[in-house]
């Protein structure tokens, strides 16, 4: 979905790129932890196993990047295009990791 916000005529859907990435990796972070109420920032915080050493901080960027520029966007403080890929690449990179976790066997 979040891919297609940006492919969207005549501009695209930037802002909900970043939502729907954000929740993406949330959605999924939920699923492997079982924690289907919590955050995804409460989520790593309760997993190590799931976010382990330096992943931990990029799961943690993640979470505050989407939700800082894609859920409590502040007026004049839109993400850019250029953004939104690179959070969109992370994010894939990322669920595929997650998803070779032993959790999600």
């Amino acid at each position: 979905k979040a891919q297609s916000d940006l492919s969207r005529l005549p501009a695209p859907d930037i802002t909900g790129a970043v939502q729907h990435a954000g929740a993406a990796i949330e959605c999924l972070a939920r699923e492997l932890s079982g924690q289907h109420s919590k955050t995804l920032g409460q989520i790593i915080a309760d997993n190590p196993t799931l976010f382990p050493g330096a992943l931990k901080k990029l799961a943690e960027g993640v979470w505050a990047f989407s939700s800082q520029m894609g859920r409590h966007l502040a007026e004049g403080n839109t993400p850019t295009i250029r953004e939104a890929l690179l959070l969109i690449g992370v994010v894939a990179s990322f669920t595929a990791y997650l998803l070779d976790s032993p959790q999600s066997g």
